[in-house]
């Protein structure tokens, strides 16, 4: 071993690590010193800090990884970085891909890196909207989501919102300050309405986001009798980190999901997709406490307003009753008055007639009665004697017929001025 090593001393031309590594810059800088290229590839392994963003560029065929180079976007570059970010909506971040400037760079000790100094934002918008159209194609295709007038109706759309929505169920961050704005505006509402709130925790954003967002919508499908609404919010930090909520899955849950649902998720331009198939969906956690208020105040206005209308209606009522009733009772008044003198006038004239009636009655029956006293008077025994006649009686009764008179019998004959005791002698009879 010795031996070999001498003899390549000796026998072969060698150059140090350096001079190799310098020979490679010069080849390098040479054939790409100068010049840019604009490459497609996938973040990986991002690393920041403050002298710059380090990463990984990888290339891949399905789940291979077909192509890896180390890449840096220096401190100086940052700026075009938060610029991609602010007019794509979408965080620098791991796993996506974009369209990169790049020069290619080689130092004697780091070995090749690629520096990037320019980020295409058109890219990937352009592939943010692909892949959001087809999400969305998916939806109208499999899912009942519906293009209408150039809108989606989803079934989401038409669940039944509740007159009044108390019971709530939020999917969000405690942690989150969109979490505690949207309590503390439910809870100190200015009207003192109250709410019933449960929380199914979940992170709104990152890589675990979208499993535990799906594991709330779960959670809460299963006591859905429970719940008069959903709430979905998201605040509190950046406009970024939103492109969960273009995910088929999450959007294909929230469309059809059978409760309504209120979303909040912060953005402040371009709709998600969940922003599209959700019942409605507001700014901010803040706006979405304020919508269910407003709910509450709208069911309260209504009530009260139909209970004026029903007072008014009742008052409106009261008064044609009224003003009929006293039109009913001035025309009884007069019918009865009407009634009453013309049942007076009958009545005076039954009266009179009654009256001339018995008058003359009266005089027929004074007639009568003299007439009767006039033959009572001429039939008056005592008148009867003094004419020469006589009453004979046995026992105190008149006889009037010789009928039954036996002789010796006692006989009393009454005349005008004496009474004689009789004994029958004799009874003869008259023929």
């Amino acid at each position: 071993m010795t031996e070999m090593n001498d003899n390549v001393k000796s026998d072969a031309t060698y150059i140090h690590l350096s001079e190799l590594t310098t020979r490679l810059k010069q080849v390098i800088d040479g054939s790409f010193g100068r010049k840019s290229y604009s490459v497609v590839a996938e973040i990986s392994n991002l690393k920041k800090y403050d002298s710059g963003f380090y990463m990984e560029l990888v290339e891949k065929k399905g789940e291979d990884i077909i192509a890896k180079i180390n890449a840096t976007i220096w401190r100086s570059s940052l700026h075009k970085v938060y610029a991609f970010e602010s007019t794509t909506g979408q965080s620098f971040m791991n796993g996506i891909s974009v369209l990169l400037e790049l020069t290619v760079n080689y130092h004697v000790t780091y070995g090749l890196s690629l520096s990037i100094v320019g980020i295409d934002a058109s890219f990937t918008l352009g592939n943010v909207e692909l892949q959001k159209r087809a999400c969305l194609e998916r939806l109208v295709q499999v899912d009942g989501v519906k293009l209408v007038s150039g809108s989606y109706v989803s079934p989401n759309h038409s669940r039944r919102f509740p007159l009044v929505a108390r019971r709530v169920a939020v999917i969000g961050n405690a942690g989150s300050d969109g979490y505690k704005d949207f309590i503390h505006e439910l809870t100190f509402n200015e009207y003192g309405y109250t709410y019933e709130t449960v929380l199914f925790q979940s992170q709104v954003q990152g890589k675990k986001s979208e499993e535990e967002l799906l594991t709330a919508f779960r959670d809460i499908y299963k006591r859905q009798q429970e719940f008069d609404v959903v709430v979905v919010i998201r605040g509190g930090g950046s406009d970024l980190d939103l492109s969960i909520f273009d995910s088929y899955s999450i959007a294909k849950a929230s469309a059809l999901f059978p409760l309504p649902i209120l979303a909040g998720i912060g953005h402040t331009r371009n709709q998600s997709i969940c922003d599209l198939m959700v019942y409605k969906s507001l700014k901010t956690p803040t706006k979405v406490a304020q919508e269910l208020v407003q709910v509450s105040l709208d069911f309260e206005s209504s009530i009260l307003d139909r209970a004026e209308l029903i007072s008014l209606h009742v008052l409106n009522f009261l008064k044609e009753k009224e003003s009929h009733l006293r039109m009913v009772m001035s025309r009884l008044a007069s019918v009865v008055s009407n009634k009453l003198s013309s049942d007076q006038a009958r009545l005076e004239s039954r009266l009179e007639l009654i009256f001339t009636r018995a008058l003359n009655f009266l005089d027929k029956q004074k007639a009568r009665n003299q007439s009767q006293s006039e033959k009572l008077d001429i039939l008056d025994p005592g008148r009867i004697l003094k004419r020469g006649y006589a009453i004979v009686s046995r026992g105190g009764h008149v006889i009037d017929s010789g009928e039954g008179i036996s002789v010796d019998e006692d006989l009393i004959v009454e005349m005008q001025n004496a009474i004689i005791d009789v004994k029958v002698n004799e009874v003869k009879s008259k023929s």
